[in-house]
């Protein structure tokens, strides 16, 4: 049975939007990359291997999985080339994450081709959440958010943002807040200078229209052999600006049962969403994706945006939905979050888990507060 070897590339997105197969991350961004190298293990299937940076970090996904009664033991990068026989399972797949690989040694029949990762680059663009939403609107009678459109010049972002203030202006490639400007002010330099440098490198925005934000929350899926499976919920809190803040940590049902008091349509709802991600992702991408969607407030009814951008890619809310289903005492809910600190972590904190080790040089970190 082929083995399969998970490992985590926060910085995805942004090899994704640089093209191609030569990005390096800031050094923040590889950072994070080797303090949260663990976070897969709580994702993948029994028996899996998660590639770690080191030693330590190794020893620590050994001693945690033994702990808890799980199958997952750590891979360091210098153990990769003796990897003949495994499929890997990145957080996200790009040109730049594949030629990594290669690099460490690993034999490029075993990763997906070239024209395969095109494809993938294809299906991260955002216009495809323009396919969703129309896909979505076909479907349902239900009253939906205004759908995104998409501009290849300044003059039309500048005359849609101008016509609805507090618009969101999106970067075709981008994910997690990043990419994404809240424009308050359109008529400004800094807001010229921002759009007509994306649309130098990315060659068109996406404008959508700002809403009255009630909730967030995101349906998690694993695309396989052309199918899409709804794994579970997210629901979680961003910033102004759209980056991922926290996480709700709790049973599917509970996550379920959040979204629907706020929305009670939602179960008539997630059939359309399986079938968009099934038709317009699982035809041609394996992995896993994120459907980001959100509540909002029209004149005191309760509107969803039904996609507000898809990660083709593993996310944060994948984590805890699988967390809360799966790992967490029955019953139990919790708060998940990021958080980066120059003078380390106490592990002493009380009804903390953490779920990535804390070592003297860690600066990132991922836990649950109970309660």
């Amino acid at each position: 049975m082929t083995q399969r070897i998970y490992l985590f590339n926060p910085d995805n997105d942004l090899a994704l939007a640089h093209g191609g197969g030569h990005y390096i991350a800031p050094p923040f961004a590889q950072k994070m990359q080797n303090d949260l190298c663990t976070l897969p293990m709580w994702y993948t299937e029994p028996g899996s291997l998660v590639l770690v940076s080191d030693e330590a970090m190794r020893e620590w996904v050994d001693s945690t999985s033994e702990r808890l009664g799980f199958t997952i033991k750590g891979i360091t990068p210098d153990s990769l080339a003796k990897a003949n026989d495994a499929s890997f399972c990145p957080w996200g797949w790009s040109g730049t994450i594949k030629k990594r690989l290669i690099k460490r040694g690993v034999k490029a029949h075993l990763l997906p081709s070239d024209a395969a990762m095109e494809q993938v680059r294809l299906l991260a663009h955002r216009r495809n959440s323009i396919a969703m939403h129309h896909f979505i609107q076909e479907r349902t009678s239900l009253p939906l958010s205004p759908v995104p459109v998409e501009y290849d010049d300044f003059n039309e972002v500048l005359d849609f943002a101008t016509k609805h203030p507090g618009s969101y202006i999106k970067m075709p490639w981008s994910g997690s807040g990043q990419g994404v400007y809240h424009a308050i002010e359109p008529g400004t330099i800094e807001f010229e200078r921002w759009c007509k440098g994306a649309l130098k490198r990315q060659e068109s925005l996406l404008c959508e229209v700002g809403l009255d934000r009630i909730l967030d929350f995101a349906l998690e899926f694993k695309c396989e052999n052309g199918k899409a499976e709804l794994l579970g919920y997210s629901v979680f809190e961003s910033d102004f600006h759209s980056q991922y803040n926290s996480g709700i940590v709790g049973s599917k049902q509970h996550l379920y049962d959040i979204i629907a008091s706020k929305y009670p349509p939602l179960h008539d709802i997630i059939p359309s969403v399986i079938e968009a991600v099934s038709h317009i992702y699982a035809a041609n991408y394996e992995g896993f994706l994120g459907v980001d969607m959100l509540l909002y407030n029209d004149g005191g009814t309760t509107k969803l945006n039904p996609c507000v951008e898809v990660n083709l890619r593993a996310t944060m809310g994948l984590v805890t939905c699988i967390v809360g289903e799966h790992i967490l005492p029955k019953g139990s809910v919790g708060r998940f979050k990021i958080e980066y600190s120059k003078s380390g972590f106490h592990t002493s904190q009380e009804n903390r888990i953490y779920l990535t080790p804390i070592l003297p040089d860690t600066k990132y970190c991922a836990y649950i507060d109970l309660g």
